[in-house]
């Protein structure tokens, strides 16, 4: 399907800014390097992922597949139907606001942090 890509859209911390992308369920969305703007998927879409971004929020209404945050701070997303799956890696100050039809999403478990001790072999 068709793979929309929003890279390095920045907006003001008083005026962000705004796009809105009209998609379908064989699509999927790649969000790169955005700051301070809002991205407002409508339709069905098949998988999102938001990548080094920085107080971004980003709004849909069904995802298929999985959303993915990476390497992100302070970001924010909403789903208003349905979301499976998300996971969340290398990201602080993640939020993520569920409809009562996502309230069962699973999440990826963060990774325990790597031991600092020197192994013995």
């Amino acid at each position: 399907g068709l793979k929309w890509v929003v890279e390095y859209h920045v907006g003001d911390r008083m005026d962000k800014k705004q796009l809105e992308i009209e998609v379908d369920k064989s699509h999927s969305v790649y969000i790169y390097g955005c700051q301070n703007t809002f991205i407002k998927i409508i339709g069905k879409v098949n998988s999102i992922t938001i990548d080094k971004c920085k107080k971004t929020q980003v709004m849909f209404e069904s995802c298929i597949g999985s959303v993915e945050l990476t390497s992100c701070n302070a970001c924010e997303v909403q789903v208003t139907g349905t979301l499976p799956s998300c996971s969340i890696d290398k990201t602080n100050e993640a939020m993520l606001y569920l409809s009562r039809d996502s309230m069962d999403v699973a999440s990826t478990p963060l990774p325990a942090p790597a031991s600092t001790s020197p192994s013995r072999g």
